[in-house]
């Protein structure tokens, strides 16, 4: 089930900056990364995990 059908379901986004510049990114559902690729990559889950890695590549540190 989705959670168009069973509004419980949901998933946890966690983008941290830590000290020293880093920082971390975390999902919690295994379905992310199958998600990746719906609708030719044109979908939320695409652009947020580009948006994230490409502010990773980014040589700023993270505030």
């Amino acid at each position: 089930m989705g959670g168009t059908e069973q509004p419980t379901v949901r998933s946890d986004m966690v983008y941290c900056p830590l000290e020293g510049g880093g920082g971390f990114f975390s999902v919690g559902s295994i379905a992310w990364t199958g998600s990746l690729s719906h609708h030719g990559y044109d979908n939320n889950i695409a652009k947020i995990t580009g948006n994230v890695l490409r502010r990773f590549r980014n040589e700023k540190p993270l505030e």
